[in-house]
């Protein structure tokens, strides 16, 4: 099941992220129809136990990026790029910042705020 989606006006494309832990990016073509996928991006090898893939965002900081939380604790970011006309990603961060699952993501000024089922609340600068 597609548990979050997140469209971005930069490009027409829109991406999802599922219980199967891939975040696809997908052509949006105009009201409910969409094109192909574009990419699918699995979870990093060191993200064990993940579980579901909860938040998705697209976030643009320089260059546009998908930040993803996990009912595991996780934050991954991936970088987009294109090349050759072809949408590339990039693993830019993935780590384990909760000791329970994401519950709440916001994204600011070069930064990321998390909430989670550890009633903690984590800020991460991010790099440009």
């Amino acid at each position: 099941a597609v548990v979050s989606t997140q469209s971005t006006g930069e490009r027409s494309v829109i991406a999802s992220c599922s219980d199967d832990n891939t975040v696809v990016i997908r052509e949006w073509v105009e009201g409910d129809t969409f094109g192909g996928i574009l990419v699918r991006m699995d979870l990093p090898g060191n993200v064990v136990g993940a579980s579901t893939l909860t938040y998705i965002e697209f976030y643009h900081h320089g260059d546009t990026h998908v930040v993803c939380t996990t009912s595991g604790g996780y934050v991954l970011i991936w970088a987009l790029g294109c090349h050759d006309n072809d949408l590339t990603t990039s693993v830019l961060f993935a780590e384990r910042i909760h000791q329970g699952s994401v519950e709440g993501l916001a994204l600011g000024d070069g930064c990321f705020v998390t909430c989670g089922a550890d009633n903690c609340v984590q800020r991460h600068v991010l790099a440009k």
